[in-house]
């Protein structure tokens, strides 16, 4: 058999699939998989998944920690920013009507001749009356200079204007001191002083609008939001402060906010208490403002100090700062270069915020003026003359009679007051301010300050003469330092006048 009858009967075959063994088809996928990276193993993907699993448990854990700040970096993105949070304290402490705080100051110089001095300071404050602010403060102070240790206390409270005072404890020296001159130091501790304003006839504090008030207040606290004059240097640990979670930053002095927060707060102080000597304040005088925090901060290289702030309240709990100073390395023009270490610290705390505190008048309290009469006269000698008048070129001896002489017409200016409202109100004009020659203490709107200022009159000695018809009135009271009438009338005259007769009668006019 040829080779072509060969490949006929194996085509043959073939197409009758008559072969004894039929070829096998190649598996071209089972190559390909021999060629395939080879399948990780169960182990292997239980390491990744766990990898992937721990990564999300890591982050989903830190997102956590940062928003409920049990770890609060300054680059935190869930806190509050540090500023705002300093922002919102110092608005939210102008906006309190009572806080207790204390104050510990210290002083020490290393140097030849060392000192130091510490004043601690509690007070409580009650501003929930707006009319009549209420304070009250007790003081100690030490010194230590040679050797030699001195003490002081002492108690300071003020309501309505008139401010009290009490001495606890002089140091040693002054009492001895004192003995040399024949005056008993005993006399002025333990017994409560007053200032009052008003027996003076004069007021020191000036007393404001509710709006007004409100208004000040917010352009301060907007002053401090536009010029902050501390900013936040570093943001430290979180602490726990009068069982309060507190942010605890550390702040640093803003020189240039410094500057204009000063010469702007000078500005709104004159908008509101008229301080002549401030009005319209030149280039020169804020250039001269600029040029002393300028020397302040080249002598002490400006002041860090710590704060605590609520995190709930955003109230601020405490303040501490410290600075020390070479004295050999000061070189600021008007000072004296010196040696030694000058160090100073101080550490503020505040608490009981808005509880309210009563804050009560001393009884049995005297006049400052019965206070230094003793001094007066030490100093002055027989020139004060006798307390009751004759001889007296200064006055002085006089001092506590002219004080409720002043006293007194300050009861009747307020009476003529009551009698412009007195008028304003009643169709029968001024004829219900008096009553028999004394003043009405029965009106049925104005009885009752009537009567007070008719008694305080009598406190102090003397005593009132009040006429009054539709038209016209008249008020007189004798004073008691020189005998004169002091007479006011519905016509504005308001003067002192000589004679023994009441100048006020029937005709409700100053007779004079």
């Amino acid at each position: 058999m040829n080779n072509e009858e060969q490949q006929i009967n194996l085509k043959g075959r073939i197409n009758g699939a008559n072969l004894e063994t039929e070829i096998p088809k190649p598996n071209f996928q089972a190559d390909l998989k021999g060629l395939q990276k080879p399948e990780l193993g169960k182990s292997k993907k239980k390491i990744i998944l766990g990898a992937i699993i721990g990564l999300m448990v890591v982050i989903a854990g830190a997102v956590v920690v940062l928003a409920t700040g049990l770890w609060n970096p300054v680059w935190n993105p869930f806190q509050l920013s540090p500023d705002k949070v300093l922002a919102e304290a110092f608005e939210n402490m102008s906006g309190l009507n009572a806080v207790h705080s204390k104050i510990i100051y210290n002083i020490d110089l290393e140097a030849e001749e060392s000192f130091s001095g510490r004043i601690t300071m509690e007070s409580d404050t009650n501003l929930f009356d707006v009319s009549n602010p209420k304070s009250q403060a007790v003081i100690d102070l030490s010194v230590s200079a040679k050797g030699i240790e001195f003490f002081f206390n002492g108690e300071i409270l003020s309501m309505d204007e008139v401010f009290y005072f009490k001495l606890g404890t002089m140091p040693i020296p002054i009492t001895l001191g004192l003995t040399q001159f024949g005056l008993d130091a005993s006399d002025w501790t333990s017994k409560w002083f007053k200032f009052d304003s008003k027996e003076l006839g004069m007021s020191f504090i000036k007393k404001f609008s509710d709006q007004e008030k409100i208004e000040m207040e917010q352009e301060i606290v907007q002053l401090l939001l536009d010029y902050p004059i501390a900013k936040v240097a570093e943001k430290l640990a979180d602490e726990k402060i009068q069982e309060q979670n507190t942010y605890h930053y550390l702040l640093t002095l803003d020189k240039e906010n410094l500057k204009q927060f000063v010469v702007n707060l000078t500005e709104i102080m004159n908008k509101y208490y008229g301080f002549d000597d401030l009005v319209n304040m030149s280039e020169e005088d804020m250039q001269e403002i600029s040029e002393g925090i300028d020397e302040f901060f080249e002598a002490t290289g400006g002041i860090d100090f710590e704060i605590w702030i609520g995190k709930k309240d955003k109230l601020i709990y405490r303040v501490t700062g410290q600075k020390s100073f070479d004295l050999s390395e000061i070189d600021v023009e008007e000072m004296e270069e010196g040696e030694g270490i000058l160090s100073l610290d101080f550490d503020m705390s505040f608490s009981k915020f808005n509880e309210p505190v009563e804050i009560i008048a001393p009884e049995d309290s005297q006049s400052i003026i019965e206070m230094l009469m003793p001094l007066i006269q030490m100093f002055m000698g027989d020139e004060i003359g006798d307390i009751s008048g004759g001889g007296d070129i200064f006055g002085l001896g006089q001092a506590p009679i002219r004080a409720k002489d002043a006293r007194i017409k300050s009861d009747v200016n307020q009476l003529r007051t009551h009698a412009e409202l007195i008028w304003v109100d009643s169709q029968d004009g001024y004829k219900e301010l008096c009553y028999y020659g004394k003043a009405n203490i029965n009106h049925p709107d104005f009885g009752s300050q009537l009567k007070s200022l008719s008694d305080d009159i009598i406190e102090q000695g003397s005593n009132l003469v009040c006429y009054s018809n539709k038209d016209d009135y008249c008020i007189s009271v004798q004073l008691l330092s020189n005998q004169e009438f002091f007479c006011v009338d519905s016509t504005g005259i308001a003067k002192e006048i000589s004679g023994i007769n009441n100048p006020c009668t029937y005709t409700a006019k100053c007779n004079f």
